[in-house]
Formats: C-alpha cells, structure tokens, sequence
C-alpha cells in the first residue's frame, strides 16, 4: 500500500480485517479501496468511527513522509468515498488542504 500497490493491497487488508477488527486494518482497507474500488467498508459512528479515523491519519502521515505522491493524489480526487466511509477523517484532511492552500495564497 505504503509503496503505491493499492489494489494488491485491498486483499490483504481485507484479510487483516477479517480476522482481527483493528481500526488499523479498517482504515487500511478503506484507503486502498477509496482508490482502487468502490468503498464497502465502513466505520460504526462513534468510538470505532473515532479509532478508525485516527489510523487513517497516521497512514495518511506515513504516505506523505514516503513521498507516495501517486497515493495520496489519488485518495484526494476520492475524498467523497473517504467522506462516506470516514467523515472524521475526511474532513480533517479537508481542513489541512484548505489550510495548505491559504498559507499558498498568501505567500
């Protein structure tokens, strides 16, 4: 995922999911199918949405210290499935990208 093979990816995390319910492996999965499919996994509102959205984050972090340009281009043009499947996390990146954009403007 981390090197830009979403798709691959997907059964992968799918697996992980099934098999240990982490919000790490929900939010793995969410990302790789927000860019390669359409999104069928979900986080439950609340604590799980919460917990999801945080390890969505920290790989969203982790593919911006890679430099993984190609990911993260395309999980921006599919933030309306991120916006679906995790609303916390969605609109945190939204705000960062609107907040990247005005400091741009300004200087």
């Amino acid at each position: 995922m981390l090197n830009g093979d979403t798709a691959a990816a997907i059964e992968l995390w799918e697996r992980l999911w099934n098999a240990e319910r982490q919000p790490r492996s929900l939010a793995a999965l969410i990302l790789c199918q927000a860019i390669e499919s359409p999104t069928t996994h979900a986080a439950e509102e609340g604590p799980d949405e919460l917990a999801a959205s945080r390890a969505f984050i920290t790989w969203y972090q982790r593919l911006i210290a890679m430099r993984s340009k190609t990911v993260i281009s395309r999980l921006h043009e599919q933030m309306d499935k991120l916006s679906r499947a995790l609303p916390t996390a969605a609109k945190r990146i939204e705000k960062a990208l609107t907040e990247a954009q005005q400091r741009k403007v300004m200087t």
